[in-house]
């Protein structure tokens, strides 16, 4: 106890608060001021609780008790996703019976198995740190298994139980906070992997900072550390102020109320009064006055616009959910259709209308329109393994097919399915109930389980174990070996001739055509072109680029002077500038957005410029992105520093580990998590490579709408030189972190002084 109190008390060491992030608020005639949070709170703190089954009721901040403590370090919307998203297992389908929609009972059990042992962590980091008593707030956070009396009623109910385990994370965040701190593990570990040549390295910070005790601690108690590894990086997240936070009384404070300093560190809201009292010991007492609000903090409490701060921050993303997203969604995808359809090659013309006849289930996207823990709609990639089962969840007036995108739209809210339909659906037997009142342990640390691995699915279906895209199953584009000359012309610039003045020798034939179609990244040949005359100029010109001393001839060349559809003709080649590692494409007053795009290579900005012409940069950036071309879509920002997020740990695992299935599957959760950030989704699309292949599930949308919307504030990007000294090039970008957490990256230990990386290989499992 001693220890424990010797961390939370006041610090003998007077330290400067960073105060530019905090606020004075006038509430109830009195002015209370936070160093930390421009958070607005409308109304007056309690000291008690009254809460429903809702964590909403949970989300307001109450005066400091030892009581209550725990309660400011649940998450907010401000903190980002789910933090339990790679745990919490999420129906995709729902029993039908007669008497209504079901909860599946597997998926009530893993539910209960998650409480159960965030439970039980939170009982034994407590007692390792004598952690004083404190009290469930919340019993249970599960929820009835029904009947409802229909699906958007049971997907509330999901999202009810999804919300209150954010208590659980309030609790163990608090717990963890006390072990680190106790342990003088930093709060927030900022630590960099080992360089190649490693024998100056400081290994001793290196494992302070990335294995905290109480991991160590539960790791040598059998607990999985794929379970371990996610709370570390993402309850154990104290990067930002997306927590509740609580008010505190300076001048007389409660009874074992934790210091101020110890709540800032770990990035804790608090508010506590500043009057004449606080104020007049200020001006005594140097110590004491480092809690003053700034000058200007205090000036803009006494406007009018403060006075009765009744209209929360979320007033307008809560305001817009009143009208459909997705009626603007498909307006501006029915504008962008409509302009494709008239520069709409024949090729990719037969195979949408050969779509639009049978629409795919499994080969093509599935979204769904689901409501977030904030009552905001968003549009939800579904697993290619669950894409059918999804589809046939909804009605015919519940889901829209695109055949430009080959993408479907599930909404529930958009219709309801009719009598037919309803009368054709397989009903279920009656599931067995279950008690959610008693909870037993369902899971045993010490024998190593799984502690978050997914029920299985309610159909008995046998599912592929394949994550990433096979070649038939990534998107359709325009290459087609029909198009051979087309595609030649495109990426490298061979014209066909009009007509043939002289004698020519046969085609190369069908093997020898094969060997260019496969070259040209074709694959399949077509047989009546390579057997014609007139494919000897392709070949002629394949052979002349391939030597280094040879020049393909002026009549089928683009880049040759005289040539029938020289390059230079190009309506986009004037508007090519070089900044940095970059070929931009400035269109000036004929811009049609706010971003300009961007390629890495002079080839990718010469195919471009022989691209139709009627192209804009939304539709030539739907080209690159529908090939896996890395690009960018800058936008003109005043000069400033680059500002991207802290970066959570990779996941961590001990010496003798042994990885399993478990693991890849832990990976597989937490990358969907991770491109459900609409920053690092985009990134990825926009790089190419195998972060493209890894993220072309997710809407091509995401590029074609710019840099995001926060990136002017954040400066969670990178940036390029403009002519401008001060103007920069500013686009989204990931950190090296998030990169690696995508592509499996994972620091494993020897116990000594090395450590691995390894990247998950879909096919291992």
């Amino acid at each position: 106890m001693r220890v424990f109190t010797q961390t939370t008390r006041f610090p003998d060491i007077v330290t400067d608060m960073d105060k530019r992030r905090g606020r004075a608020l006038l509430i109830d005639g009195n002015v209370f001021y936070s160093p930390n949070s421009a958070r607005i709170v409308p109304i007056s703190p309690s000291v008690s609780l009254s809460p429903t089954h809702d964590i909403s009721s949970l989300r307001r901040p109450v005066w400091w008790s030892l009581k209550y403590g725990h309660l400011a370090f649940i998450p907010t919307c401000e903190f980002g996703p789910h933090p339990l998203d790679d745990l919490i297992s999420m129906p995709s389908s729902f029993r039908r019976t007669r008497k209504g929609v079901w909860l599946d009972t597997s998926f009530i059990l893993s539910w209960n198995r998650l409480q159960y042992d965030l439970r039980r962590i939170i009982r034994i980091l407590a007692e390792r740190c004598h952690v004083p008593a404190f009290p469930d707030v919340i019993d249970s956070v599960l929820v009835s298994l029904g009947p409802y009396q229909s699906e958007r009623a049971v997907r509330e109910k999901v999202m009810e139980a999804r919300g209150l385990f954010l208590y659980w994370v309030g609790q163990l965040a608090y717990v963890l906070a006390l072990n680190i701190s106790i342990d003088s593990n930093p709060p927030r570990p900022k630590y960099d992997l080992p360089p190649d040549d490693n024998s100056d390295y400081d290994w001793d910070t290196f494992h302070r900072n990335a294995l905290p005790k109480w991991f160590v601690y539960l790791g040598e108690r059998n607990w999985p550390q794929s379970l371990l590894s996610i709370l570390h990086s993402c309850v154990a997240d104290f990067t930002h102020e997306g927590r509740v936070g609580l008010f505190l009384n300076l001048i007389k404070p409660a009874e074992q109320q934790f210091s101020v300093d110890w709540f800032l560190q770990f990035r804790v809201p608090v508010w506590y009064p500043w009057g004449k009292a606080e104020s007049d010991t200020a001006s005594r007492q140097s110590s004491f006055s480092r809690f003053a609000p700034l000058p200007y903090q205090l000036q803009e409490v006494g406007t009018f616009l403060h006075k009765t701060p009744t209209v929360s921050v979320h007033s307008r993303e809560h305001a817009d959910v009143e009208s459909p997203p997705w009626v603007a969604f498909f307006a501006k995808r029915e504008v962008l259709n409509g302009k494709r359809l008239v520069w709409e090659k024949e090729v990719d013309k037969q195979i949408r209308l050969r779509r639009e006849k049978q629409p795919p289930t499994a080969s093509a996207k599935v979204f769904e329109w689901l409501k977030n823990s904030r009552g905001v709609y968003e549009r939800i990639a579904i697993a290619k393994d669950d894409r059918t089962d999804t589809l046939a969840e909804y009605g015919k007036n519940q889901k829209r097919y695109d055949s430009f995108f080959n993408e479907w739209d599930c909404i529930e809210e958009m219709g309801e399915m009719d009598a037919e339909e309803l009368e054709n659906m397989q009903w279920d037997d009656e599931p067995i109930l279950y008690d959610s009142s008693s909870e037993v342990p369902l899971s045993n640390p010490s024998a190593g389980s799984s502690l978050y691995e997914p029920p299985p699915p309610t159909p008995a279906v046998q599912k592929s174990s394949r994550w990433l895209s096979t070649k038939e199953e990534l998107p359709e584009g325009p290459q087609k070996p029909s198009e051979f000359a087309s595609e030649l012309y495109e990426h490298c610039g061979f014209v066909t001739p009009l007509q043939v003045s002289h004698p020519q020798p046969p085609g190369p034939g069908g093997r020898e055509g094969n060997r260019l179609s496969r070259a040209l990244g074709l694959t399949e040949t077509d047989e009546e072109y390579w057997s014609s005359s007139k494919s000897s100029a392709a070949r002629n010109f394949v052979q002349a680029i391939q030597h280094s001393g040879d020049m393909p001839d002026a009549e089928i060349w683009d880049l040759a002077r005289g040539n029938r559809l020289s390059l230079g003709m190009s309506k986009r080649l004037k508007y090519i500038r070089r900044i940095g590692p970059l070929f931009v494409f400035d269109f000036g007053h004929h811009a049609t957005c706010q971003w300009k795009l961007a390629v890495y290579k002079p080839s990718i900005a010469l195919w471009l410029c022989r691209l139709d012409d009627r192209l804009d940069e939304r539709e030539l950036s739907l080209e690159l992105t529908r090939r896996g071309i890395a690009h960018r879509t800058l936008i003109s920002l005043s000069a400033d520093s680059i500002c991207m997020p802290p970066s959570l740990p990779l996941p961590v695992r001990l010496p003798d580990y042994k990885f399993s299935e478990v693991d890849y599957k832990s990976y597989l959760s937490a990358t969907k998590t991770l491109l459900r950030r609409r920053r690092v989704a985009r990134v990825a699309l926009m790089a190419g490579g195998i972060a493209w292949r890894l993220a072309v599930e997710q809407s091509f949308e995401l590029v074609l709408d710019g840099p995001t919307y926060s990136l002017p504030r954040t400066r969670a990007g990178t940036r390029y030189p403009s002519s401008d000294s001060r103007r920069e090039y500013w686009d989204d970008d990931c950190t090296v972190r998030e990169m690696d957490q995508l592509c499996g990256a994972c620091v494993w230990y020897n116990g000594m002084h090395d450590m691995y990386i390894f990247h998950c290989i879909a096919e291992q499992f």
